[in-house]
């Protein structure tokens, strides 16, 4: 049930997020959005009436509901309401890695490397269960009472069917990885319907949190006055025609060049590795995971979480194959 007494209501474009009574170590926090309305004259193939996406949505809540892990905030419940509205319910914590950039202070190398390994961690965990995030940004990344990071909001893009579900887009603007600008854009049919859509991979995330790395290293945030337009131009302007890292674009700015030689190489190494312009050579987290950048400060596998198999694994339905007869037969 919703305190709104003691509740704080945060907004923005897409969903409203309200935090709720305090519990123990952590909060419940909820989030609601609207999923797409299909047209009332809409029919599938077989001249019935399409699937709400809000209770397709639904159905696919029920697997984030297993998750548990460490580093990823607790997803609880889903409640559906009317006219397509739905209200997630999940682990929630206060403050974020984004509120920490902006009141400013260093973060000490330590600390970089140990959010870098959690992170990495989690994003590790999910892409090994088929979940791409697709909206990683600071506020995403929580701060729990021991000074870890857990990760939030990883199951949007997999429970809206790759964001085809609902009407907003999916993702911050400024962390989306290059391919998903230039090629994840949906067709639409003369019902205004997406008719095919390439979802995003697992190596968006890696770019993303590549990102969020850099900002976190250098202490400020990339291009904090720049419209939508400005930001996509710059993005692609900056990987176009070049296989080098995005990073090496960035060494221009004096500030920017300074505070990057004064990092540990190996530090500098793994943001340049998340920032491969390429996807194909961009590495995965688990492969990121392994780098000597960890080994230098003792971050082993033996501090991962270890993965845990589903007592009930999510299949296709028997009958999703199942072949109608055209003509009755008589017996």
């Amino acid at each position: 049930m919703l305190l709104k007494d003691d509740s704080l209501i945060q907004k923005n474009q897409t969903f409203t997020v309200l935090i709720m009574r305090e519990l123990g170590s952590s909060v419940l926090g909820a989030w609601t959005f609207f999923a797409s309305a299909h047209g009332t004259d809409m029919c599938g193939i077989n001249g019935l009436p399409l699937t709400p996406n809000s209770v397709r949505i639904l159905g696919k809540f029920q697997k984030l509901k297993t998750i548990d892990h460490p580093r990823l905030c607790k997803y609880l419940d889903i409640i559906r309401g009317k006219h397509e509205r739905l209200m997630v319910v999940s682990e929630h914590y206060k403050n974020n890695i984004q509120e920490k950039m902006v009141r400013g202070g260093s973060v000490s190398i330590q600390d970089i490397v140990q959010f870098a390994f959690d992170a990495l961690d989690a994003l590790e965990y999910i892409h090994h269960l088929g979940i791409v995030h697709r909206c990683l940004c600071p506020q995403n990344f929580l701060i729990d009472n021991q000074g870890r990071i857990k990760l939030s909001n990883y199951g949007l893009y997999y429970m809206t069917e790759n964001g085809t579900c609902v009407p907003f887009p999916i993702g911050t603007p400024k962390y989306i990885a290059p391919e998903v600008l230039a090629g994840d854009v949906p067709t639409i049919d003369k019902h205004f319907m997406p008719t095919t859509h390439v979802p995003s991979g697992f190596k968006s995330d890696i770019w993303s949190f590549g990102i969020i790395l850099l900002e976190l290293t250098i202490g400020e945030m990339l291009w904090p006055n720049f419209t939508l337009e400005e930001t996509f131009q710059t993005l692609l302007l900056a990987v176009q025609g070049t296989n080098k890292s995005f990073l090496t674009t960035l060494t221009t700015n004096d500030t920017v060049h300074r505070k990057l030689e004064l990092l540990p190489k190996s530090l500098k190494y793994l943001i340049e590795d998340c920032l491969i312009v390429s996807p194909c050579k961009r590495p995965t987290a688990a492969e990121l995971l392994e780098h000597h950048l960890f080994k230098e400060n003792n971050l082993g596998r033996e501090l991962r979480a270890s993965f845990v198999e589903e007592l009930f694994p999510f299949v296709s339905l028997r009958c999703e194959k199942l072949e109608i007869p055209t003509k009755a037969t008589r017996t």
